[in-house]
């Protein structure tokens, strides 16, 4: 498994702009990781990122410090993960600002 900030790290990764838009949005998330994050909760519920994992629409809501990401089912949700589906940045594809399917 790749750690998320080892992801961040790697130049040599090619990106269309949902995919700069994914490192942006992690580069933030993994930043504050380490502190409360009260402060930017009403900034980052303005950005929102979705993907695919295996198969399925996620939103993206955050990463650990041991490197994986979080992803819902639910896109109401802001934060936490669903159970299981803290992932691998690298089995995830199509980053985007917003989900492919309004229900």
């Amino acid at each position: 498994m790749q750690h998320i900030e080892e992801w961040l790290d790697d130049r040599y990764i090619t990106c269309n702009e949902d995919e700069e838009y994914a490192r942006a949005f992690f580069t933030i998330k993994v930043a504050f990781n380490a502190v409360n994050t009260q402060h930017i909760a009403p900034i980052m519920h303005q950005h929102k990122l979705f993907c695919t994992y295996k198969g399925k629409e996620y939103r993206c809501t955050g990463c650990s410090d041991i490197g994986d990401i979080w992803l819902r089912a639910d896109f109401t949700k802001d934060s936490g993960y669903d159970e299981g589906r803290r992932v691998d940045i690298n089995e995830c594809s199509n980053f985007s600002k917003l989900p492919s399917k309004v229900d």
